[in-house]
């Protein structure tokens, strides 16, 4: 393997280990698989979910046609995470999910 090949997948793996989303419309986040409940190091629900569950999106977290949370619907899929979950606070002008870099400014 090439040193380009081998400094990509360095690069690769760091990107992993220190991106999370910022929740915006809540289309481009899987609730199970993605860090979304901390803007300070990576965080998701620990699971397993329920099969019902297993590809939910954050925007299904939502009152359709809104950005504003269900609070039904986040004590019935992840009761755990309501307190965090109603701390986020999705964007107001129904603007994408955003990645951002979690880890040190260095």
């Amino acid at each position: 393997m090439s040193h380009g090949w081998r400094s990509i997948l360095i690069g690769r793996e760091l990107l992993r280990k220190n991106l999370g989303w910022v929740v915006g419309d809540g289309q481009s986040i899987k609730v199970w698989q993605e860090p979304w409940l901390a803007a300070i190091h990576q965080e998701r629900p620990m699971g397993p979910p329920r099969e019902q569950y297993v590809d939910l999106k954050v925007s299904e977290l939502m009152i359709s046609g809104t950005t504003e949370w269900d609070q039904h619907k986040i004590r019935l899929c992840l009761p755990d995470y309501e307190e965090k979950i109603l701390c986020i606070k999705p964007s107001s002008t129904g603007a994408p999910d955003k990645l951002i870099w979690l880890g040190t400014k260095t």
